[in-house]
């Protein structure tokens, strides 16, 4: 079986202006904003998925469409 393990070495950096980075942003905007009182991994995972569908330009049924 092939080696699927995935490692990072050193510091990752993410640009300011990087769709990832507007998503991460975005998001955080939503979670302080959202009042729900659970909030577990999936949530934000989520969320995070459907913010990098928003900053990617993604019809806004394809964002809210959980897969």
């Amino acid at each position: 079986m092939a080696d699927t393990s995935t490692a990072v070495s050193g510091a990752v950096t993410i640009h300011p202006s990087s769709k990832e980075h507007v998503a991460y942003k975005l998001m955080e905007t939503i979670v302080y904003h959202d009042k729900a009182a659970s909030k577990d991994k999936k949530y934000y995972l989520s969320l995070y998925v459907q913010c990098l569908k928003a900053t990617s330009g993604s019809a806004i049924g394809y964002v809210l469409k959980d897969e």
